[in-house]
């Protein structure tokens, strides 16, 4: 019996530690600011008024990272025709305290907008450093 769980532990081990990181499915994203904040990103560019969003992470303390994992990121580069997707950073307090899209434009609740490739990811090891 104790053999049997032995050889259990050892073919678990064996399938955890033979698992690589899927790169292509962790952003790491780092937040060098003294703010909290939000990223979204977008598989519509060129079209960056009318674009459909999506949540990737929250960064609640500064100075911190966060890691958006989702498999398939390269699949979603690929969604869009020209394989770029907008990384879009945003002031976290600001976004709940200005609900509309007329307000968070005159408030500048957008930070820093990354328009990036695979290609660009992966020479930066999948990281986006904010900012």
């Amino acid at each position: 019996m104790k053999r049997n769980i032995v050889i259990i532990i050892l073919i678990i081990h064996l399938i955890i530690g033979c698992n690589k990181p899927d790169d292509t499915g962790l952003i790491t994203i780092y937040n060098r600011t003294n703010e909290n904040i939000i990223i979204i990103y977008s598989k519509d560019y060129p079209d960056t008024i009318n674009m459909t969003t999506y949540a990737v992470c929250s960064i609640d303390n500064p100075d911190t990272m966060c890691l958006a994992y989702d498999k398939g990121w390269k699949g979603r580069f690929n969604q869009n025709p020209l394989g770029v997707l907008v990384f879009i950073i945003g002031n976290r307090d600001s976004l709940i305290k200005y609900s509309g899209v007329e307000e968070q434009h005159q408030n500048s609740i957008i930070r820093k907008k990354y328009f990036l490739t695979i290609d660009s990811m992966e020479r930066n090891n999948w990281k986006i450093i904010y900012p």
